[in-house]
């Protein structure tokens, strides 16, 4: 099993202002900058497949992680982070774009649906690699059970975050956190997965 580029060009998500859309190209460009230097914009380029399989790497390592595994037992379909990747079928990945009249500041960091999984592509470019990793390991535990409500009185709504420190990303969980993670960025991008 593996994550795969999706193939479908275009995919609605129901009540949100995005949607899913497929990599066409092989290689993602973006032009890097940081913040209050004087230093000109670079552009950098990144190999979507190298990319995803330090993805897939980095998933799989952490699937060998007893608490882990333990965690994604306890969630409603009682399966572990590992069997979730390596025994149920690929996942596949797609850009995160806004629909028609939004822009970028209504994206998520990422989205499932099911084994498809939509990512805002800046993620890929960030200088900590772990963001991404642990933006997907929130994502997947959907996928094991943890509920998509965002409801402070739910207890199971906070199921998702839950699993960061479990997994090896306490540094990005934030306790009471609802639907989502605490990625700060820096501010700076750099191509650590080229």
């Amino acid at each position: 099993m593996a994550i795969i580029i999706g193939k479908t060009k275009r995919q609605s998500i129901f009540r949100r202002p995005y949607h899913f859309e497929s990599f066409d190209e092989k290689t993602i460009r973006a032009i890097i900058s940081n913040e209050g230097s004087k230093k000109k914009p670079v552009t950098v380029e990144l190999n979507l497949d190298q990319a995803i399989n330090k993805i897939w790497l980095g998933l799989v390592n952490r699937s060998e992680m007893s608490t882990c595994n333990e965690y994604f037992k306890e969630l409603p379909r009682a399966r572990s982070l590992k069997k979730i990747l390596l025994e149920d079928g690929d996942f596949s990945i797609y850009r995160l774009v806004p629909n028609q009249g939004k822009d970028s500041s209504v994206l998520a960091y990422a989205c499932i649906l099911g084994r498809d999984i939509g990512i805002d592509e800046t993620l890929l470019f960030e200088e900590d690699p772990l963001m991404l990793l642990c933006t997907l390991i929130h994502e997947i535990a959907h996928t094991g059970g943890a509920s998509v409500v965002k409801d402070a009185a739910d207890p199971a709504s906070l199921a998702a975050e839950k699993a960061l420190p479990c997994c090896g990303c306490r540094k990005y969980y934030e306790e009471g956190k609802l639907g989502m993670i605490n990625i700060q960025s820096t501010g700076k991008y750099a191509s650590s997965f080229v």
